[in-house]
């Protein structure tokens, strides 16, 4: 089992603790990630419980350590590190089971106070409870802490720190905690992803390449439930208004600390280690002592989502689109970096360097992540794709590192950039087809989940409101000008159309439109098989380049086991009279 050393940690021999994660840390510029600071205590060397107050150290030493917040996923609190290595527990955690809901929290700040069952307002955290140290206490005062009043008959309060709700809720992997403190959710699946027309549990993402597929459900979840959003809102409102209204010329560091709550709609069922808190009460009149609880780590936590189905689609993965022979294409050179070294069973990382490859798929692994309950995960193929590969020969040390560059090749290195980073000038999307695509979305939501599909090498996607257009190739033997649009043949744009896939009743349908030239009168064309079955898109393009050369839809030799049927498209009569010509056929 590979082990981790933080070389920031590395202060003697002696145990030390994690008593609490503190404010985050902005470089001034993007060349470097935030810094999340770390509060620990040293621990006498016959400690037994680390969350017992009796541990500490008679020496009352404290270090305060900035890191990567990358490394969050590994800064569990409570925590035990001897020489920069976490090491097990003498004594396990207290662990308790709870189910809570996003509108019984309240976020309070670790200085405030709280009144239990008419009992003299009384600190939430005190040295009695849970000790920091003095000189910790003035330096967490304002960090963010999610408190639910009775969670169970026996506790009277439960306090669970926003770093440690972050931790599970969000903290998938460095480079997902990178993005999400800077707010750039849209780094991390793609802004067109959403809830798919028709189908209200089922969601569709983009995932960028240097995500796992299971941190896909994390980034939906934020996009799609409206509770998540607005959590993660006030989280980046908070970083943001005291990074912006700090002072510099005050001596005091900004009060950038984490604040969140229950990311999720629906109630969450968690399994949670920590340390029971006593707390003045008033019972029958009389004062007593009841119990509060510390979670210092949630350890399962299941909850079920606003979606019961994720599409996971990917981007700049190195995959075959369904355009992947499309000639316009940009050429690109993909970049190269050395293999990566072979570690032993210790994984030393600090602050001043980057981290290997090897650290961030132990990271993603440590964070343990949440389970969504009755979820199905979709993967799906490819649809577009931007770029094709130039192959080039590589030196034996050497492997792909997923980035490359459009431009020449230099021979001292790879000229690398991100392979999207260039986008090369696409054909415009005819006007005339945008009517064809409030078509869609009027037979959507009747209820029949039309999706446009690439049927052609050459396909474009609509920037705004989605959806794939293809094109005839700009040359097909034998074919002048009909397969293109212009007056000029030479210089003439390919011409355009829409495939839109349906599978309803058991059945997969399909919808033809094609771009019309001037005053040009075409039906719209229905497609099944006979079997209902879903068609190829070898087929579609072989079929549609039959098309160009019958000048329409009087193919020769269509498919023997293909249902074509026109529908009449009058766009004079407007988008209504030709859906209801459509659900005619349908």
């Amino acid at each position: 089992m590979t082990t981790l050393q933080i070389k920031e940690f590395q202060f003697d021999n002696c145990p030390w603790r994690i008593v609490w994660l503190g404010r985050i840390n902005y470089p001034p510029g993007r060349s470097d990630e935030p810094r999340i600071t770390v509060h620990l205590a040293q621990l006498k060397a016959s400690y037994g419980d680390p969350l017992s107050n009796a541990a500490f150290a008679e020496t009352d030493r404290h270090e305060t350590v900035a890191v990567k917040a990358g490394l969050l996923a590994f800064l569990k609190l409570g925590s035990v590190w001897v020489n920069g290595i976490k090491v097990a527990p003498r004594q396990p955690a207290k662990r308790i089971d709870v189910i809570i809901r996003h509108d019984q929290i309240e976020l309070l700040n670790f200085d405030a106070a709280v009144s239990l069952d008419g009992a003299s307002p009384q600190p939430l955290f005190s040295p009695t409870r849970y000790r920091v140290g003095k000189q910790v206490f003035p330096k967490i005062a304002r960090s963010w802490l999610a408190v639910i009043y009775n969670p169970t008959p026996q506790l009277k309060i439960l306090a669970i720190p926003s770093t440690v709700l972050f931790q599970k809720c969000l903290a998938t992997s460095p480079d997902a905690i990178r993005r999400l403190l800077y707010g750039e959710i849209d780094k991390i699946i793609d802004a067109r992803s959403g809830f798919l027309p028709g189908k209200p549990i089922t969601y569709f993402i983009e995932l960028f390449k240097d995500f796992l597929d299971s941190e896909g459900k994390m980034a939906a979840n934020l996009k799609a439930d409206q509770v998540a959003e607005k959590e993660f809102a006030r989280f980046r409102q908070a970083l943001a208004v005291e990074t912006v209204n700090y002072d510099r010329s005050r001596a005091r560091e900004p009060e950038t600390h984490l604040k969140l709550g229950l990311p999720f709609s629906n109630p969450a069922k968690i399994s949670m280690s920590g340390k029971y808190l006593p707390f003045d009460s008033i019972r029958n009149g009389q004062m007593t002592q009841e119990w509060g609880f510390l979670a210092t780590e949630l350890i399962g936590f299941r909850v079920r989502l606003v979606f019961d189905r994720l599409i996971i689609d990917r981007k700049n993965n190195n995959k075959r689109g369904g355009n992947a022979d499309d000639p316009d294409l940009q050429k690109s050179w993909g970049g190269t970096q050395k293999k990566a070294v072979e570690f032993g069973d210790t994984i030393t990382v600090t602050s001043d360097e980057e981290p290997s490859d090897e650290f961030e798929k132990l990271a993603v692994e440590t964070s343990g992540d949440f389970e969504a309950e009755g979820l199905e995960v979709i993967k799906e193929g490819k649809e577009l794709q931007k770029y094709r590969n130039i192959f080039k020969s590589r030196r034996h040390d050497r492997e792909p590192n997923g980035h490359g560059t459009t431009g020449d090749l230099t021979p001292g290195g790879s000229g690398a950039v991100e392979v999207d980073a260039v986008v090369g000038p696409p054909p415009s999307i005819p006007v005339k087809l945008d009517s064809f695509f409030e078509v869609l979305e009027k037979l959507n939501a009747l209820g029949y989940s039309f999706k446009t599909i690439a049927a052609s090498s050459v396909v474009r996607r609509r920037d705004q409101g989605g959806g794939i257009v293809s094109f005839f190739p700009r040359e097909i033997a034998g074919m002048r000008g009909w397969h293109l649009c212009g007056d000029s043949v030479e210089n003439a744009p390919p011409r355009g159309y829409i495939v839109a896939e349906s599978h309803h009743g058991g059945i997969w349908r399909y919808l033809i439109e094609l771009e019309r030239k001037g005053n040009e009168k075409l039906s719209t064309l229905y497609v099944r098989a006979h079997s209902g079955s879903q068609l190829e898109g070898a087929e579609l393009k072989t079929f549609m380049r039959n098309v160009a050369k019958a000048n329409g839809w009087n193919v020769k030799m269509p498919p023997a086991d293909w249902i074509l049927v026109r529908i009449r498209h009058e766009p004079d009569k407007g988008v209504r009279a030709f859906v209801r010509n459509i659900v005619k056929v349908l």
